[in-house]
């Protein structure tokens, strides 16, 4: 629904609702699922991202996007659904189908949050040029 909206829009009025992300100072990960059929947040990522390079962004940024999971990505914590149907926010609550399965979606949130971590702290010493710690064995 929020796709087929966004693709009627004329250029100019998509542009008048573009964040510009390339006005962050610092660095950006964006991760999205592909299976997302809630807000299609692997579409407006590849936007974000490709917005990025178009615009010569001078900070590190990242795109990760993963196969088989939807609009309930995020880190999560182990018990939190991976899939979801009803949308309290929506119209009459409307049932929504939000995408991905629960395998794909609980093994990109392991994933994830692991490269969350990396990303942050290869980051941090990026910014405050603290040498990376020594590898051991």
């Amino acid at each position: 629904l929020y796709l087929s909206s966004l693709y009627r829009q004329t250029a100019a009025k998509v542009e008048e609702a573009t964040i510009h992300v390339e006005d962050i100072q610092g660095p950006i990960l964006l991760i999205a699922g592909l299976d997302d059929r809630y807000l299609g947040s692997a579409t407006l990522s590849g936007l974000a991202f490709n917005r990025l390079r178009q615009k010569g962004f001078k900070h590190p940024f990242e795109l990760i996007v993963y196969n088989g999971v939807g609009h309930t990505l995020g880190p999560g914590l182990p018990y939190t659904p991976t899939t979801s149907l009803i949308d309290p926010m929506g119209p009459n609550d409307a049932i929504y189908f939000l995408g991905g399965t629960p395998y794909d979606t609980a093994a990109a949130r392991v994933d994830s949050w692991v490269r969350i971590n990396k990303f942050l702290s290869e980051q941090s010493r990026r910014v405050y040029k603290e040498p990376a710690p020594e590898k051991k064995g």
